[in-house]
């Protein structure tokens, strides 16, 4: 990713979606998303623009699968402690708990 001034400072939703489902993140060295990511240690950053320090960062992830159960672990803590009652409106969890009970 090039930084650039939007990048360091929003986030991208599919950050939030993939916390949700418990997958470590990689992103790059974006003010907003290292914050994030540093912060509640559920990846890591690499480098923006190096293809290399990508490189490390996947493999570290790939050959420590120990690492990448607490990393997930701590991604669905992060999700449902500080962004859940954000990202999901009260309507969309009223109309799910409603279909769910069809099932």
């Amino acid at each position: 990713m090039i930084r650039n001034i939007h990048h360091d400072t929003t986030y991208a939703n599919k950050l939030f979606q993939y916390m949700a489902f418990g997958l470590p993140l990689l992103v790059s060295d974006c003010d907003a998303q290292r914050n994030l990511v540093i912060n509640n240690n559920i990846g890591f950053t690499h480098k923006a623009n190096s293809a290399h320090d990508f490189v490390h960062a996947v493999e570290v992830l790939y050959d420590d699968p120990e690492l990448r159960a607490q990393m997930s672990k701590a991604c669905i803590q992060t999700f449902y402690t500080q962004f859940k009652d954000k990202m999901v409106t009260k309507d969309l969890q009223n109309y799910y708990q409603s279909i769910s009970n069809d099932f």
